[in-house]
């Protein structure tokens, strides 16, 4: 989650990127003051971003604008952090970022405010690349922070939902593993709060860097802190019970874990799983179930010792940083009576309906014939058409066509999925026509 505010008038120069890619003039450009709230992860960023997007009209009565059309503005910081869109695989497009520059250069408002908890990720290089790519600005970074044993479970739910198919405690042995693996370190880039807030400083100055303490018991505290940071009446974030982030149980994120094996497994691509949870799965969740309140993914108690370790060590650097601190430090430092003394191991009840889940989220790929069938359930088994289910009957391939044809329309699948797709679709007809042959064959012979 970040927030990018700007106040007040000046005149900027011409823009151009680092690496060329576009130019943009910034003659008109009215901002001066410019606050980045960088996230991290799992520190209240949708509960700010949604209290940001629907609040709009109320912001913009202020003076203030919340850039973009949707909850954040994702793709114009996972261009300057370099990262690919999960639904395509493919580069975000430099344009997103120019886009995001030109709003805030045609806006009115005296303050433009931009959120996305992409530029957490982002490195030093990157980080002084958006300094350079808006000169004559007084910045304010804003930071949230949440204590390590209430960021650890909910980050792995995140992966999982993203498609990781490691369980909790595999996940647990490679963060706090003392060999450098891709996981650590990427875990650690953004949630060594201390760290984050000396690599921000060190390009924008450490009286520049505002780092908020979350509290869990209290979460409408980062509103009211946002408020007061982008220059909004108090209360005009409304309330984080208004906003709809229900984390999912046990049950369902092994479910969606072991689908993800499953789907790994037979070959399916990432984008497609992705697409599978984020865009059909959760949401689907989320509108219909109702949430009971409860906490799941709790740490196990054998990790207590190295979380609260690690804690007391970032609060440590954080008290010296310099950087300007809202809320109790002390807060973040793990309280060993939080960690769960009861064994983790599931039911087998809980185990059935994770398999349940599993089986029929990717029962359903094979239905829509968006994945390849490895192990014969039906020597007649093909994908079933207009009821998404699989049946042993036999289809044509026009029944097939207008089956993926309808897939595709409705998922938005990008080009690797499509050539999957098409592959699998010329199979299917190429499998028609040797059936038809062979049968022609047989009434001759």
């Amino acid at each position: 989650m970040s927030v990018l505010c700007v106040r007040s008038a000046c005149c900027f120069p011409n823009f151009e990127t680092s690496s060329g890619d576009y130019d943009v003039p910034y003659s008109a450009l009215m901002t001066r003051r410019v606050v980045i709230h960088i996230g991290p992860p799992k520190t209240g960023s949708t509960t700010l971003q949604d209290a940001l997007h629907h609040n709009r009209d109320d912001l913009k009565r202020m003076g203030i604008r919340y850039a973009g059309s949707g909850t954040q503005s994702s793709a114009a910081a996972m261009w300057v952090t370099r990262r690919r869109d999960r639904t395509t695989g493919r580069q975000v497009p430099a344009s997103a970022w120019k886009q995001l520059l030109k709003e805030m250069k045609n806006s009115i408002e005296s303050t433009v405010v931009v959120s996305s908890e992409w530029f957490a990720a982002a490195t030093p290089a990157q980080i002084r690349t958006i300094s350079q790519e808006l000169p004559g600005a007084e910045y304010q970074i804003v930071i949230a922070l949440r204590s390590l044993d209430r960021v650890l479970p909910s980050r792995w739910r995140q992966n999982v939902v993203e498609g990781a198919t490691y369980s909790f405690t595999e996940w647990l042995e490679l963060i706090f593993s003392p060999s450098t693996n891709p996981y650590s370190t990427r875990f650690w880039h953004q949630h060594r709060h201390d760290e984050l807030v000396q690599r921000w400083g060190e390009v924008f100055g450490q009286r520049a860097i505002t780092a908020i303490c979350v509290d869990d018991a209290d979460p409408d505290r980062l509103l009211r802190h946002m408020e007061s940071l982008i220059g909004a009446q108090e209360g005009a974030l409304g309330s984080s019970r208004h906003v709809r982030n229900m984390s999912l149980d046990g049950v369902t994120v092994e479910g969606i874990r072991r689908f993800n094996l499953l789907a790994e497994e037979h070959g399916v691509p990432p984008e497609l799983r992705y697409l599978t949870v984020t865009r059909g799965v959760v949401p689907q969740i989320e509108q219909g179930v109702q949430s009971d309140g409860s906490s799941t993914g709790r740490v196990p108690a054998q990790y207590a010792d190295r979380c609260v370790a690690e804690s007391t060590r970032i609060v440590k650097e954080l008290r010296s940083s310099g950087a300007n601190i809202l809320g109790n430090l002390d807060e973040l430092i793990v309280d060993r009576n939080r960690f769960n003394q009861v064994g983790q191991s599931a039911s087998n009840e809980e185990e059935r309906r994770s398999n349940i889940l599993a089986h029929a989220l990717f029962g359903q790929l094979r239905a829509l014939a968006l994945t390849s069938i490895r192990t014969a359930v039906h020597e007649d088994y093909v994908p079933g058409v207009m009821d998404g289910f699989g049946s042993p009957r036999k289809t044509t391939p026009q029944d097939q066509a207008r089956q993926l044809a309808a897939a595709v329309g409705s998922a938005r699948l990008g080009v690797r999925t499509l050539m999957l797709l098409a592959i699998n679709l010329f199979g299917l007809v190429f499998a028609q026509l040797l059936r038809k042959i062979a049968q022609r064959l047989r009434v001759r012979s």
